[in-house]
């Protein structure tokens, strides 16, 4: 599987299940959705970069292309710290869906 198409699939699940909800409610609008933030993070981390910071530095270097609203590394730093409990519940979705659990 491609990285272009491994991402689509982990986004995908998540549009999904929230069906265009709002996630992050507080503060000024972002400029990413809560889908998109969702699954650059667990993709960053699936791909071994540790920190949402390290996570931005990378996807700034290389997927500016498909991230033209991406913007500056502090609001996606605290747009991705406001969510963490819903990532945590994908990333484990994720794993069992691959089979990477072990009795699942």
């Amino acid at each position: 599987m491609s990285l272009e198409a491994f991402i689509i699939w982990v986004e995908t699940p998540f549009e999904d299940v929230t069906a265009g909800i709002k996630l992050c409610i507080l503060g000024f609008a972002p400029r990413l959705n809560d889908s998109e933030v969702i699954t650059l993070e667990i993709v960053g981390e699936w791909l071994g970069h540790k920190g949402d910071g390290t996570i931005w530095s990378y996807l700034k270097r290389h997927w500016v292309a498909w991230l033209p609203a991406m913007g500056d590394r502090s609001p996606f730093v605290r747009q991705a710290a406001d969510l963490w409990g819903i990532k945590q519940w994908l990333n484990e979705r994720l794993v069992t869906d691959l089979g990477a659990c072990p009795g699942t």
